[in-house]
């Protein structure tokens, strides 16, 4: 690959990650991320142009305000480089021919727009325990469109009309049962949509399957690691599930053909 692409696509990734963290951030506090220009935290002066460079600013300041000389928050230079690695992971990986002029190069593009918007609903999971329809249904709206450029290319692979619409019936139906099973207490009804964009996204019932799996292993692992940090039970902690619904989406989108291949030649071929 090309040393420059790898740079840019690096860089981009990191500016969708400082765009998602700042509108999520201004959704938090209620202030229009179109509107107003961004600030520091502590002494609320105006940010300068060279504040606002992705991974750099933060760098070249030491990790502190230019004006106040206050420690400026590890969460801005780690949310842009996790998610310039993931993109650029997602672009190594992409399924789909992403040569000029191709459908694929069209399905990356509307892919960054869905991959902003999970990168924000993660960010305000992550620190509210919840998934604003504000950001769920454009995200649905997005994953469709993405579906139907998939579905209507002869030369793109892609699951049958029917196992789509059983993958959909799965992706949503299966968060339905247990929020309504335990009253809303298991988990929020926010993971019911966001199912339905990873039935979109992916498009076949096998691979929702290999997404909620991926979601429910990396969950675990997550929790017993934060247990045992914080010598808590696992039982009484509260983990925000939407971050690795997502990480789930993302495997099972870049390698569901890999782990059925996998599958197929350890357990079924003796």
């Amino acid at each position: 690959m090309d040393f420059l692409l790898v740079i840019y696509i690096f860089m981009l990734g990191a500016a969708l990650g400082s765009f998602a963290l700042v509108v999520a951030e201004r959704w938090d506090t209620k202030r229009s991320w179109v509107k107003g220009r961004s600030q520091c935290d502590s002494c609320k002066k105006v940010l300068q142009p060279v504040d606002l460079v992705p991974i750099f600013s933060w760098l070249s300041s030491r990790g502190k305000c230019r004006q106040c000389d206050k420690k400026i928050s590890m969460r801005y230079p780690l949310s842009e480089i996790s998610s310039a690695v993931l993109l650029l992971f997602t672009y190594v990986w992409f399924p789909y021919d992403i040569s000029l002029w191709s459908t694929g190069l069209g399905l990356f593009v509307v892919w960054l727009v869905v991959y902003t918007l999970c990168m924000i609903l993660i960010l305000i999971d992550l620190k509210q325990m919840i998934m604003p329809y504000k950001f769920l249904f454009p995200l649905i709206a997005v994953s469709a469109l993405f579906r139907v450029v998939v579905l209507m290319s002869e030369n793109l692979y892609a699951p049958s009309i029917f196992s789509l619409v059983f993958a959909l019936v799965l992706g949503s139906g299966a968060f339905a049962l247990l929020w309504i099973v335990s009253k809303g207490k298991w988990i929020g009804d926010s993971d019911i949509f966001l199912g339905l964009a990873i039935a979109l996204i992916v498009g076949g019932a096998i691979e929702v399957w290999i997404a909620f799996v991926a979601a429910s292993i990396s969950g675990l692992l997550f929790g017993i690691v934060v247990s045992m940090l914080k010598k808590k039970s696992l039982r009484h902690m509260k983990i925000p599930f939407g971050p690795f619904l997502v990480l789930g989406m993302v495997v099972s989108f870049l390698f569901s053909q890999e782990i059925i291949d996998f599958y197929i030649t350890v357990f079924l071929s003796y």
